[in-house]
């Protein structure tokens, strides 16, 4: 490793290859022996390091929006982060899954979370959102 292939990045430090390129935030969260669990209770933007997101609506309906398709896919190697959205509180109010521009989710703008445990795992193309299983 030296300075020539070490950049800074919106998420951390990145290492580039030839073969690899190595984001510290995963590498930290492997290192953790997990993957990223975050209670989410108000509107929020997903980050590229999170992973599972538990929405808590009991006092007002919100929004989350999930990243740039193009930010979570790797072209070359075939592979997508995966998200995994749930409503854990049987309030009425609405978890709204959005994206930040003209993406689709399952081929519509958005996807609505509406009942206790309801939950949904999205994996993308690199220019939409699909649901997984």
């Amino acid at each position: 490793i030296n300075e020539t292939n070490l950049n800074n990045t919106e998420d951390g430090i990145e290492l580039a290859t030839d073969e690899i390129i190595l984001h510290a935030s995963y590498i930290a969260d492997l290192q953790a022996g997990g993957i990223s669990i975050k209670t989410v209770t108000a509107t929020h933007t997903v980050a590229l390091t999170e992973s599972i997101l538990l929405c808590n609506a009991t006092s007002a309906a919100f929004t989350v929006t999930l990243p740039a398709p193009s930010t979570c896919y790797d072209a070359v190697n075939f592979t997508s982060l995966v998200y995994s959205i749930s409503k854990i509180d049987t309030s009425a109010n609405a978890v709204t899954i959005a994206t930040l521009g003209t993406e689709t989710i399952g081929g519509d703008a958005s996807f609505d979370l509406l009942y206790a445990n309801e939950s949904l795992e999205l994996v993308t193309d690199g220019a939409n959102w699909h649901i997984k299983g």
